[in-house]
């Protein structure tokens, strides 16, 4: 049986693991990079001291927890089979998980259509609620910093260099959103969508402490 089970996998199946450990792992790169690089650029601003202590230790945590996700992906020893789709290994099993009597009849995989129905309609609720949640929290600091500006009569660059990250994170995640349809894409384009939301909730928690701490 293990002959037919090497074979089959030979023939029929691809072993995409290390392609997809690079694209998590240039996923999580580009992350942390560009959330460091906003960090600083907001630091650079001049700023109360309890605000930019509350930068450093947000622009550690986010980084931490992108970190983490980097090593996780690195540590999974599981093989990935890209081209069957995100749900593989959920709803899809392959030749390791048949019996003698299925790959005697000629089966190479099975599939679990209902499963499969489940997990797009999961994979397309996740994506839709980070598209909204990014729409959102866009829409709801600048009416936040628009009333501000109103009653203020002015702005600074520290409320400038958020909103400029804010505005760039909200674009990347909601793009990333849209393929999460795609299964092949799913995987990758919800690590973006939720690295960027991240990213985009600390810095309208940190632009909204920042706009009552003036009051």
């Amino acid at each position: 049986m293990h002959n037919n089970i090497d074979e089959i996998k030979k023939k029929y199946f691809k072993d995409e693991t290390e392609l997809a450990k690079k694209l998590f792992l240039a996923i999580n790169v580009f992350s942390i990079t560009i959330w460091i690089l906003a960090i600083i650029m907001i630091l650079r601003t001049k700023q109360k001291r309890m605000m930019y202590i509350l930068t450093i230790i947000s622009g550690i945590g986010v980084s931490i927890i992108f970190l983490e996700r980097l090593i996780g992906h690195l540590a999974d020893g599981r093989n990935i089979d890209m081209h069957l789709g995100a749900d593989y290994r959920v709803c899809q099993t392959g030749p390791d998980g048949l019996t003698n009597k299925e790959i005697k009849n000629g089966a190479i995989g099975i599939i679990d259509y209902d499963c499969s129905i489940d997990a797009w309609r999961t994979m397309t609720s996740i994506g839709e609620g980070y598209r909204t949640g990014a729409y959102y929290i866009t829409y709801t600091i600048f009416a936040l910093v628009l009333t501000h500006i109103k009653i203020r009569g002015k702005s600074d660059k520290f409320l400038t260099q958020i909103i400029r990250y804010l505005l760039l994170f909200g674009i990347l995640a909601i793009t990333a959103s849209r393929y999460c349809t795609e299964w092949v894409l799913s995987i990758f384009s919800l690590t973006i969508a939720s690295n960027f939301t991240i990213m985009m909730t600390v810095l309208a928690s940190l632009l909204l402490i920042n706009i009552i701490s003036t009051y």
